[in-house]
């Protein structure tokens, strides 16, 4: 049973997104198409904006940590499976050894010693009830 996508994969998304978004071109940003000179009516503005640079490194950051941090809960969740399989599987083997041992033993009473007058009921085996 694969787990279902938790907190971590609902964050990587809002990350993506606000990478999206920082991305797209700043609505107030002038562009110029390409060739042509710039006239005094149609002034390129070109000024960088480090507040979205910086949130840029901050989500890419983020981002990638979350991914690292997925990828060893992924492996640790995984090793944590296969021990508690192996755990599981010799739990089965001992209930089945139980199992056919009862089997054994109730099957297959074991005779035991006595005068048959202490035995009035006839019953051997773990049934058997001494006084």
């Amino acid at each position: 049973m694969e787990p279902r996508p938790g907190r971590a994969v609902r964050a990587l998304c809002g990350l993506f997104l606000l990478l999206v978004l920082l991305l797209l071109p700043h609505p107030g940003r002038a562009e110029r198409a390409p060739g042509s000179l710039p006239d005094d009516s149609a002034i390129a503005v070109t000024r960088h904006n480090h507040l979205k640079d910086f949130m840029l490194v901050v989500s890419i950051v983020i981002g990638v940590g979350g991914c690292w941090f997925a990828y060893i809960q992924n492996r640790y969740s995984k090793e944590h499976m296969k021990k508690m399989m192996k755990d599981l599987e010799g739990l089965h083997r001992a209930e089945q050894s139980l199992h056919d041992l009862q089997e054994r033993i109730f099957i297959h009473p074991p005779v035991l010693p006595g005068p048959p007058s202490t035995n009035p009921s006839g019953v051997t085996g773990p049934e058997r009830i001494v006084e």
